[in-house]
């Protein structure tokens, strides 16, 4: 074990399964089961760029420490990876440099399962990672908190300015919502990922802190029709480009 105390946290790790790379990033250089990584990410690591990129072997993505802040080109290039790591509170509401686009960059089978049944549109792969994760309803619930009381302060600046027409027109709360933009991201949107019984199945146990795995070559399976409807969608804006990350501040 290496105690590790610098610009990407202060954590220890195990240098069977992790390594400094030539830019000074952590990288994960341990084996898989069944497209597990072995192990966990380090606890008290706040940058966790370029981690797993372009490994090919990883499907199941592992959970990010509460400390975790930046995720830039963690997952680029695992092209295999079909289940959505947990992503962390702290990462969702991040201020740090961190670009959400580039987390799973060119992982096609990930994208290809981030698609909405109701539209058959693509979804930020990144946004279904969040809503799929432990964290996310604690997160929204912020969020929505947030966003209401962006809305009241949009409002009661509105009406300060307006006030001759208020005062004329006696306009209701309703025909003032009309002409203020107002944020309103109470939309819901299902994913085809949910319809994947086995891969629910990997997020419904991983919660319960058993970590399994997916064969490359997995048996089929009648749906889990009890597991899929404990992990429903979740409310969020689908024309936003990445709610997750709202500024909570």
């Amino acid at each position: 074990m290496k105690h590790y105390k610098g610009p990407l946290g202060d954590f220890i790790f195990d240098e069977t399964l992790f390594a400094l790379n030539k830019l000074g990033y952590l990288q994960y250089c341990g084996s898989f089961k069944d497209g597990c990584m072995q192990g966990s990410i380090p606890d008290g690591i706040k940058i966790c760029d370029y981690m797993f990129k372009d490994c090919k072997d990883l499907r199941v993505g592992p959970i990010l420490p509460k400390s975790c802040i930046a995720a830039n080109y963690m997952f680029a290039g695992c092209s295999d990876l079909v289940v959505f790591p947990d992503i962390n509170e702290a990462l969702m509401e991040t201020n740090e440099d961190f670009d959400y686009t580039t987390m799973f960059l060119d992982c096609d089978k990930l994208a290809t399962l981030c698609i909405s049944v109701d539209n058959n549109k693509s979804i930020v792969p990144y946004i279904c990672a969040c809503e799929s994760s432990a964290d996310y309803p604690r997160h929204y619930s912020k969020m929505m908190k947030s966003i209401q009381e962006h809305n009241e302060r949009t409002i009661a600046c509105w009406k300060a300015s307006h006030w001759l027409l208020l005062k004329i027109k006696k306009l209701t709360d309703d025909e003032i919502k009309e002409q203020v933009p107002y944020f309103n991201p109470k939309k819901f949107h299902s994913v085809e990922f949910y319809n994947h019984s086995d891969y629910v199945y990997v997020l419904s146990e991983r919660r319960k802190g058993n970590f399994i795995g997916i064969p490359r070559n997995p048996l089929n399976t009648k749906p889990l029709n009890s597991v899929t409807k404990s992990v429903s969608s979740v409310p969020t804006d689908v024309h936003s480009d990445a709610p997750c990350r709202m500024d909570l501040s």
